[in-house]
């Protein structure tokens, strides 16, 4: 007889597919708000500077927009540094 809590194989990798999924998910998240945030920043400081009516404050809106650009990259530039592609990934690239 098996012991009630014990859990079959199946059953843990259903488990731990589903926390991986959550811990996928949320991730996705925090990133696109991450993205977001600075993006809206950049849409606001371009509308501003393009309606402005002296060229300070044009200038202030965009060096504003140029420091959210400087943020998003690096940003990015962290993400594409988390994933190492493994000697199998980069011999299934194809080269451009």
């Amino acid at each position: 007889m098996e012991a009630p809590f014990t859990q079959t194989d199946a059953e843990l990798g259903r488990v731990l597919r589903e926390a991986s999924a959550s811990a996928s998910s949320a991730m996705a998240h925090t990133l696109a708000h991450h993205i977001n945030n600075p993006l809206q920043s950049i849409t606001n400081s371009i509308f501003l500077a393009l309606h402005s009516r002296d060229s300070s404050s044009r200038t202030l809106h965009l060096e504003q927009a140029s420091e959210d650009l400087r943020q998003l990259s690096k940003l990015v530039g962290d993400l594409l540094l988390l994933h190492r592609p493994t000697v199998a990934e980069e011999a299934a690239e194809p080269l451009q």
